[in-house]
């Protein structure tokens, strides 16, 4: 029998959640390779899209043990989300740190090197964001949770991670009182506690749990600092109850500390915080924010927000929507034109690419537009504005490009522009100061120089004692190959 050619195995994947596109992969070659392509597809991160940060599934312990050994060690994604859905015997396999990861793989995934990419504390802080009284036993029993606690707290991660989830979880809210709640080890919280619980206020009262602010009243005062967090929260989350029931519970608030681009998004939130006193950024002192009210409405979809129109074309409004009629009213009052670099962060690869195709039809793209596109890492988007004649100009911007660049698009650099890999070389060992270095690309560059597999270069990265990779040792590795 015939086989069916990848590219129809690539259409009908495509209608498959991420989920179910693992189990291809245990059936042929072909399958797994059309699935790793559907992955591809439906990724939506920013950057680095291909440097291994692709979200693997975590909801079998078959299947995470088979894709730690297929595919790659875990990153603090699939930790983090074995953590949400409570699955302790999946932690476990992965790990309460990243500290049994290889040196390369440390290097890959830890955006602060000398920092773990997660530790018992991350795990804690999502364990209780999702009620788990399993995971946080277990973290109690591993690390005594005030101890994780402040490991969580000195992580530079730690900034991304909630102490509260989507659902209002008032019995965790007890538990961080010094309640008792059955299921949960008896603690004393630090006072330190309640400093991350105040800086989480937005999100409480962006997503309307009063009963946890309340409790929280009840344990420390709140200021009009602490207040108008808790105002800018329920303003970017639309809730006008939220903010009703705030002023009903006497939540003090100073208008100054209140922004108005967070209340853009609903016009009843909107008009509630004209009335009380609230003024565009740029009136208000010490701003340096050169956005207008008219420009945020748009950046959130709002187009009914007419107020403090703009008195120019807008240079670099971001989109973080795929509604082409938002853009085509904005285009329509002349505030969008061929001179906008249109910014699009939060919008998946596939909604971005409908974007760039819908202002290039309508000759709006601006003629530097790659210069932006080119964050993204997609060498398909990237060859197909390249190919309808906007350019990446010769010098920085390949630079700039390269350096950031996955082995993909390192690749279309080095053949579309008839780069050398001297150059590609010297690109990424100058931006390694500036971020995290880019070592798939430097292994890509070494492969070709070298003559040498992807599975043995990888080896290379191991060889070197300390605890992570640095220019010095991949300039070593590219003068000398492996040998020592």
């Amino acid at each position: 029998m015939q086989q069916l050619p990848i590219d129809l195995w690539n259409n009908i994947f495509s209608f498959l959640p991420t989920l179910d596109l693992c189990a291809p992969c245990f059936t042929s070659k072909i399958l797994r390779d059309a699935a790793c392509r559907t992955l591809d597809s439906h990724n939506t991160d920013i950057i680095h899209w291909h440097r291994y940060r692709k979200q693997l599934p975590t909801h079998n312990m078959e299947v995470v043990k088979w894709w730690r050994i297929a595919v790659r060690e875990p990153t603090r994604e699939e930790v983090m989300e074995a953590t949400r859905s409570d699955q302790l015997d999946v932690v476990e396999l992965l790990g309460w740190d990243d500290t049994e990861l290889s040196l390369r793989h440390r290097t890959i995934t830890r955006t602060h090197l000398c920092a773990p990419a997660w530790c018992a504390g991350d795990i804690l802080f999502m364990a209780v964001a999702n009620g788990s009284k399993k995971i946080i036993t277990a973290v109690h029993e591993r690390k005594n949770v005030v101890e994780a606690l402040n490991e969580g707290l000195s992580n530079p991660y730690c900034m991304y991670n909630p102490l509260f989830g989507e659902e209002e979880d008032l019995e965790m809210m007890q538990w961080l009182c010094n309640e008792h709640v059955e299921g949960l080890p008896s603690v004393q919280w630090p006072v330190r506690l309640f400093e991350k619980i105040y800086s989480v206020g937005f999100r409480l009262a962006e997503r309307g749990h009063r009963r946890v602010i309340a409790k929280l009243m009840q344990r420390i005062k709140m200021d009009d600092v602490k207040g108008s967090n808790m105002y800018n929260g329920a303003g970017q989350g639309g809730r006008i109850d939220m903010l009703l029931w705030l002023e009903e519970n006497n939540v003090p608030y100073d208008p100054e500390h209140i922004q108005l681009f967070y209340f853009v998004s609903s016009m009843s939130t909107f008009e509630w915080a004209l009335s009380h006193g609230v003024l565009p950024s740029h009136y208000l002192p010490f701003n340096d924010r050169e956005e207008g009210t008219y420009e945020d409405a748009l950046r959130v979809g709002c187009i009914e927000n007419q107020f403090d129109l703009p008195t120019d074309v807008l240079c670099n409004p971001e989109i973080t929507h795929a509604d082409v009629e938002v853009v085509r009213s904005a285009i329509d009052d002349g505030y969008i034109t061929r001179e906008t670099m249109l910014q699009l962060p939060l919008l998946s690869t596939r909604d971005r690419f409908e974007m760039i195709q819908w202002m290039h039809e309508r000759e709006l793209l601006h003629e530097n537009i790659c210069l932006f596109v080119y964050r993204w890492d997609n060498v398909h988007i990237m060859s197909w504005l390249v190919e309808r004649g906007y350019a990446i100009h010769d010098g920085d911007w390949i630079h700039s490009c390269a350096a950031i660049a996955s082995p993909d698009l390192l690749l279309w650099l080095i053949e579309t522009y008839d780069k050398g890999d001297e150059e590609m070389y010297d690109m990424l060992v100058k931006q390694a100061p500036w971020g995290p270095f880019n070592l798939p690309s430097m292994e890509f560059l070494l492969q070709r120089k070298w003559n040498e597999s992807e599975e043995e270069v990888k080896t290379w990265m191991d060889d070197k004692p300390e605890e992570y990779l640095d220019v010095e040792w991949m300039t070593y590795l590219w003068e000398n190959g492996r040998s020592l």
